[in-house]
Parts: structure tokens; C-alpha cells; sequence
């Protein structure tokens, strides 16, 4: 099956959606534990984690598509991407330290 224009459009869209859904959870979520003063859950810890690992993938996935000519556009997309990625990987380790998994 070959990928056409318009399902990688798609996909870009749906994680779009996907990552502004989870950082209005994350910032309600946060915001009213803050105002209760209640102790954070788990959730809280690793949810900007998946925030950076799907902004990652998405910004990998932009860039694949549309910085094709460039080098130097393309080097900087990879760089952000990574970046992004090793960031989710240091809320996950936090998380799990805190929490006592590690």
C-alpha cells in the first residue's frame, strides 16, 4: 500500500489534534491540583512526557515531508526532533525515579 499526500496529511492532522488535546489536559489537570494544593499523581509526571515524545513525532514526521530539499532545514528539523525526543525520555526517567520504579 503507498502512502499518498493526502493520508500523510491526515496523520500529521489526527497528531496535531492529538497533541493540543493532551497539553490542555495536561495544564488543566496541573492547574487544579495546584489550586487544591493536592499531592501530584503519576499522570502528571508522565504526561508532558508524552507531550514531547508525539511532538517529536510530529515534528520528525513535518519535517520528512516538507524540508525534502534543504539540508540545512532538514538537519535542523532532526536536531529539534531529537531534542524533543530525549526531553520526553527525561520526564519518563523523572517520573519513574520519582515514583520509586527506578
Amino acid at each position: 500500500m503507498k502512502w499518498t499526500d493526502e493520508d500523510q496529511k491526515r496523520i500529521l492532522l489526527v497528531l496535531f489534534l492529538w497533541l493540543l488535546l493532551l497539553m490542555v489536559v495536561y495544564l488543566v489537570l496541573h492547574n487544579l491540583y495546584a489550586f487544591a494544593a493536592l499531592p501530584t499523581p503519576p499522570l502528571l509526571y508522565f504526561l508532558p512526557a508524552f507531550i514531547y515524545l508525539l511532538a517529536g513525532l510530529l515534528l520528525g514526521l513535518w519535517g520528512l515531508s516538507y524540508l525534502r530539499r534543504s539540508f540545512i532545514g532538514m538537519c535542523t528539523v532532526l536536531i529539534l526532533s531529537a531534542v524533543l525526543l530525549s526531553l520526553g525520555v527525561v520526564f519518563i526517567v523523572q517520573g519513574l525515579v520519582h515514583f520509586r520504579f527506578l
